[in-house]
């Protein structure tokens, strides 16, 4: 074999690392996971733990995820309302082999207060949608 053979075959080999693997799994009515799984995650993304609560109505739901996610969703805390249903979200991240990200502190509810921006949302009951 000639030595350009065996220095692209090195490179081509040296080129494809592992992707990082993250431990994940989704509980409901929770603020943490039973049953864990592990996942090799895409190119870019980081392992992330994201906590939300949902109010709808007098009815508060929790939701808790271990998930691979692009690192921009990283460190983000938010609220969302819309009519009688608002909502509590936070991620936090960490970028090693199984690591266990942080547990989010989802925003005070005191922080929900409206920032005065204006999402149109549209629910289809038929073929055309209704701005609601």
């Amino acid at each position: 074999m000639s030595p350009w053979w065996v220095l692209l075959l090195l490179s081509a080999v040296a080129a494809t690392g592992e992707a990082l693997r993250c431990i994940t799994c989704s509980s409901v009515a929770s603020d943490s996971c039973g049953i864990l799984s592990r996942e090799n995650c895409p190119d870019g993304h980081v392992c992330a733990s994201q906590y939300r609560t949902t109010k709808s109505g007098g009815f508060v739901m929790q939701f808790f995820d271990r998930i691979c996610a692009p690192q921009s969703e990283c460190q983000v805390t938010g609220t969302y309302t819309h009519k009688s249903t608002s909502e509590r979200i936070a991620t936090t991240c960490c970028s090693s082999d199984l690591c266990s990200p942080a547990k989010p502190k989802l925003p005070a509810v005191n922080s929900m207060e409206p920032n005065g921006l204006m999402c149109s949302t549209c629910i289809k009951r038929d073929l055309f949608c209704d701005p609601d």
